[in-house]
């Protein structure tokens, strides 16, 4: 899989926050960010617009979705999860004993502070394992809810060559995911990669504003 580069002086196609919206209608989805700046754009976007309907199971391994709510008006159709590495096995299992669940979408933001989590309450060699674990649990999870997951992972190195060395799990997201997708916002342009089965780029649109 190769980070597209090089291309925010380039005219993509625009879609719409709904057309955005339908890029998640497969099970399984990541996005990669390169900067928590996108986070902050897409995110909003997203929610704002799922229908009134629509139930999201946001599980905040950042803490940056709580921030987002104390700015911003709380939103009745977000069920938070706050995992901690106190209470992270708690959490899951609070989360997988709902015997009928029944909610639209997971999103898990973010990877990298998922797998910090795991390697801080464990062996180093044994955290990608659980990793895998627990995003095959999730996956189950929302496959029995006929709902979808989104896996939000940002970049735990800035400074390597390789952008595709930046990223935790990418051998692993890429094999469970059905869409990936890597976002860049630039000059307040949010650049939307669309990746298909090959790893390559589909094709790139832009979010409208």
């Amino acid at each position: 899989m190769k980070i597209p580069t090089n291309y925010d002086n380039q005219d993509f196609p625009t879609i719409t926050p709904t057309q955005f919206l339908n890029l998640f209608d497969h099970e399984i989805s990541t996005i990669y960010m390169e900067t928590s700046n996108t986070r902050k754009k897409i995110i909003p976007i997203f929610l704002s617009s799922t229908s009134d309907s629509t139930l999201n199971i946001y599980l905040d391994f950042d803490a940056w979705f709580r921030s987002y709510l104390s700015i911003s008006e709380n939103n009745p159709r977000v069920l938070l999860f706050k995992p901690t590495q106190i209470n992270l096995e708690d959490s899951l299992i609070s989360l997988f004993s709902w015997t009928k669940p029944k909610f639209d979408y997971l999103i898990v933001d973010s990877i990298p502070s998922f797998y910090k989590l795991i390697n801080n309450r464990t062996e180093p060699n044994r955290a990608s394992e659980l990793l895998f674990y627990y995003l095959s649990s999730l996956r189950n999870f929302v496959c029995n809810a006929n709902a979808k997951m989104i896996l939000l992972n940002l970049p735990v190195y800035k400074s390597l060559p390789k952008s595709n060395t930046k990223f935790i799990g990418m051998k692993v997201l890429n094999h469970i995911s059905d869409t990936i997708l890597y976002i860049d916002t630039i000059k307040n342009k949010t650049n939307i990669h669309i990746f298909n089965n090959d790893l390559s780029v589909e094709r790139s649109v832009n979010l409208e504003n």
